[in-house]
């Protein structure tokens, strides 16, 4: 989701159990494995210490790594993701963008929108810029992800800045709207 207002005070591993509703018949329980599988991914997002937390009382960027979490429990062939760095604090917007590209690493078919233009280059294989009505510009992100590109899809000039990425030694490109 991009913005989930909770109605109930389910825990965060209650939230993250909910993944494994797939797996189970009608009227089943889930199991210990669903339990242990549900723990681990809260583990494996850094969130253990949400485990018993009300869903109702976290943060929004809390919520946020609750349901990547949730994805990471349920295992699914294909994950649909919208603007799942929203809340988010630059380290774990970070982290999520790692565990989007590692669900890609692992087989899952990934399909991601956000507002972040620069974010494809760190998760996607496959980039796409739509605007109503007209098709879609679809390639490669550093094809993709031009000042151009955007500036047809959002009618705003746009200022790209380009960097060498110290950790990795890849260039980098940033994009800032010059308004009208």
């Amino acid at each position: 989701f991009q913005e989930h207002q909770p109605a109930f005070p389910y825990t965060a591993l209650e939230v993250v159990m909910m993944g494994r509703t797939p797996y189970l018949g009608p009227f089943q329980q889930p199991s210990k494995l669903d339990s242990l599988l549900a723990r681990q991914a809260l583990a494996e997002m850094g969130i253990a210490y949400l485990e018993g937390r009300p869903y109702t009382n976290i943060s929004g960027g809390e919520r946020q790594l609750v349901f990547m979490a949730r994805v990471l429990a349920q295992d699914p062939d294909v994950i649909l993701l919208d603007e799942p760095t929203s809340h988010l604090d630059l380290q774990n917007q970070g982290k999520v963008l790692a565990m989007v590209r590692d669900f890609a690493r692992r087989g899952f078919a990934v399909v991601m929108s956000t507002h972040a233009p620069e974010q494809a280059f760190a998760c996607a294989d496959q980039a796409a810029i739509m605007k109503r009505g007209e098709p879609p510009i679809v390639g490669d992100p550093k094809l993709v992800m031009t000042s151009q590109n955007l500036k047809w899809a959002y009618d705003v000039d746009i200022n790209t800045i380009t960097a060498l990425d110290p950790f990795t030694g890849e260039e980098r490109r940033f994009f800032i709207p010059r308004g009208k």
